[in-house]
């Protein structure tokens, strides 16, 4: 895997809140640069063990997602335990995602192309999240978790061929050879 040069990947940022279950839940929007119309949306989460991390942990990764997708990404930074007691997390995630559904065009996105996409801990909270929705979901990307009984691998296909966001090379990198 390559290293990320995050300065090549400029993009647009916003740090904003939405409102959650138990108050504001903080979010951060990446857009291509200059970026004009609708585009693609990916509801993203963290990982982090559910205790660490936040939309600036993964900042690079959803840059560089962004850049090569012509998506716009919303990070969330969803609560953590020992803290915030299960469910909180999943929770903070219904609602995030349920809250972009219903904005999706105020945010830059196109209604009905809503990914959900989690990396480790965040994967297993975007998962926990979706299957519930009333939002128009289609695609999904959980990077390295345990969904279903399976234990770890990548599920990056249903993005790719979902709303077109990533190319064979960022697929490459990102570990095309453990598609499942």
């Amino acid at each position: 895997m390559q290293d990320i040069d995050v300065a090549k990947l400029r993009a647009d940022i916003e740090d904003g809140s939405i409102p959650g279950p138990s108050g504001q839940i903080g979010i951060r929007i990446t857009r291509p640069l200059g970026a004009q119309g609708e585009l693609p949306a990916v509801m993203y989460f963290h990982g982090g063990g559910w205790v660490l991390g936040d939309s600036q942990s993964d900042d690079p990764f959803c840059r560089d997602l962004c850049v090569r997708s012509d998506a716009v990404i919303v990070s969330v930074n969803y609560r953590h335990g020992p803290e915030a007691r299960f469910p909180a997390a999943a929770d903070d995630a219904f609602a995030a995602l349920q809250w972009v559904g219903a904005h999706a065009t105020e945010l830059g996105g196109i209604p009905g192309q809503l990914v959900v996409a989690g990396w480790s801990a965040g994967a297993n909270v975007a998962d926990s999240a979706y299957p519930a929705l009333a939002v128009a979901i289609c695609g999904v990307m959980l990077v390295i978790g345990a969904f279903f009984g399976r234990a770890g691998g990548i599920i990056l296909a249903g993005l790719i061929a979902a709303v077109g966001l990533a190319g064979a090379t960022a697929a490459g990198e990102w570990g095309a050879d453990q598609v499942q």
